[in-house]
C-alpha cells in the first residue's frame, strides 16, 4: 500500500491561541485531527493529551492482546477497527485523567474531538467523536464519511424535521454533545465508519474551523485543482482565512495511491421516520 499525505494548523485570523492538533503516524498509516475545547489553555492541553495518547497506545499495542484493550468491541470483526476505537477511547480517559488533575488549580472542564483515518492494506475505517468530520473524494465527488455529534445533528437523527423546525434546529450545531473528556466518567464510543479506497481518492480530515468557512463545493474544487496532498492543505486553510478565519483551522489530506484488492464487505441499513413538526428543544443561556 502507498499513501501520500500532508497536514497543517492555523490559528485562524480571530482566536488568540490554536485549540487544535493533528498527529500522522506513517508507520501505522494513521492519520488523526483534534479540536480543543475548554477555558484558558485548556481546549489547547485536551487536544494535545488526547493525541498524545494515540500516539502512545499506538506504540504500546502493537503485538498486544486486543482483549486487554480500553473498548468492548466494535460493530466490524476486524483488528484494525478495533484498534482505532480502542485509541479513541484510552486518549478519552486521559483527558478525563488530566480534567481531574486540573480541578483543584481551575473548574477542571475541558474536551477535544478527534476524528482518526486508519489504512490497512485492502481498506480504511474512519472513527470519530465531536463534529470534526472526514471527507472522501473520488471520482470527481466529495462524500461526507462522518456525522457530527452535535444536539442538531441528533435531532435530526432522531426525528425527520419539517422545515419549520429544521430552523430552530440549525441553531443547535454549536452544540457539540459527544466529546472526549467528559462531560463524566463513562466510556466514550467512536463512531465507526468502513471505506473501500481507490487508487487515486483522497481523504480529508478537518477541524470544523475549515467547514464553517468553505463550503463543499469550494473544498471539491479545490481538491480537484491540487498537485500534492501539500498543496491541497495549504489552499484550504488560505481559502479559510480568506473567508473569515473565525476558528482555528486543521486539515490533514491523504492520497491512496494503490493497495490491495478490497475484501466483500456486505453493509445495510434501514432507517424510515415520520415527518414531526414539533420536538422539545434544550434551552440554552441567550438562545431563543
Amino acid at each position: 500500500m502507498r499513501l501520500e499525505h500532508a497536514g497543517d494548523t492555523n490559528v485562524g485570523r480571530k482566536r488568540k491561541a490554536n485549540q487544535d492538533g493533528f498527529l500522522v503516524l506513517p508507520e501505522e498509516n494513521l492519520f488523526v485531527v483534534a479540536d480543543g475545547m475548554g477555558g484558558h489553555q485548556a481546549g489547547e492541553l485536551a487536544s494535545q493529551v488526547a493525541l498524545d495518547a494515540i500516539r502512545d497506545f499506538y506504540a504500546g499495542s502493537a503485538g498486544d492482546d486486543p482483549a486487554a484493550w480500553p473498548h468492548a468491541g466494535s460493530q466490524f470483526n476486524d483488528l484494525d477497527a478495533l484498534r482505532l476505537a480502542s485509541s479513541i477511547e484510552y486518549a478519552h480517559q486521559r483527558v478525563l485523567a488530566e480534567a481531574d488533575a486540573r480541578a483543584q488549580a481551575s473548574d477542571g472542564r475541558m474536551g477535544t474531538t478527534a476524528v482518526g483515518l486508519s489504512f490497512a492494506s485492502s481498506h480504511a475505517f474512519v472513527a470519530h467523536v465531536g463534529d470534526s468530520s472526514c471527507y472522501r473524494f473520488s471520482n470527481g465527488r466529495l462524500a461526507l464519511l462522518t456525522t457530527a455529534h452535535t444536539l442538531a445533528e441528533e435531532l435530526r437523527n432522531q426525528y425527520q424535521l419539517s422545515p419549520q423546525l429544521e430552523e430552530k434546529v440549525a441553531k443547535l450545531e454549536h452544540v457539540v454533545s459527544r466529546i472526549l473528556g467528559g462531560p463524566g466518567d463513562e466510556p466514550v464510543t467512536a463512531d465507526l465508519t468502513l471505506v473501500l479506497p481507490q487508487p487515486g481518492d483522497l481523504f480529508l480530515l478537518c477541524s470544523d474551523g475549515l467547514t464553517v468557512e468553505v463550503p463543499d463545493a469550494e473544498i471539491t474544487r479545490i481538491l480537484q485543482s491540487t498537485a500534492s496532498p501539500t498543496e491541497a492543505c495549504s489552499k484550504l486553510v488560505d481559502e479559510a482565512n480568506e473567508r473569515g478565519g473565525r476558528d482555528n483551522i486543521t486539515v490533514i489530506v491523504v492520497r491512496y495511491v494503490d493497495g490491495d484488492p478490497p475484501p466483500e464487505f456486505e453493509i445495510t441499513q434501514e432507517n424510515t421516520r415520520d415527518i414531526v413538526t414539533d420536538v422539545t428543544l434544550p434551552q440554552f443561556p441567550g438562545g431563543d
